[in-house]
C-alpha cells in the first residue's frame, strides 16, 4: 500500500466505485457522487487543488479510499 499520494483525475473512476456506493458514503459528512462528471467535479473543485488531501493507494495504481488532513488548533 502506498500512502500519501496525490488525488488526481485519473483517479476518478476508482473514487466513484466507493464514493458512489451508499454503504460507504452513509458514515461520512458528504453526498453519495452519482456519476463520473459529478466526480470530475467533486475532485476538480474540493481535492485536487489542496495539498492535505491525498489518495490511499494500491500498488500506486488504484485508489481505494482517500483521507483529507489539515492543521487544528485546538
Amino acid at each position: 500500500m502506498n500512502f500519501p499520494v496525490s488525488i488526481q483525475a485519473h483517479d476518478v473512476d476508482d473514487f466513484l466505485k466507493w464514493a458512489g456506493d451508499d454503504r460507504i458514503m452513509r458514515y461520512l459528512r458528504w453526498d453519495t457522487i452519482t456519476s463520473r462528471e459529478e466526480a470530475l467535479t467533486y475532485l476538480g473543485k474540493v481535492a485536487i487543488p489542496y495539498p492535505w488531501h491525498w489518495s490511499i493507494s494500491l500498488d500506486g495504481e488504484r485508489s481505494i479510499a482517500y483521507v483529507s488532513i489539515r492543521d487544528v488548533k485546538w
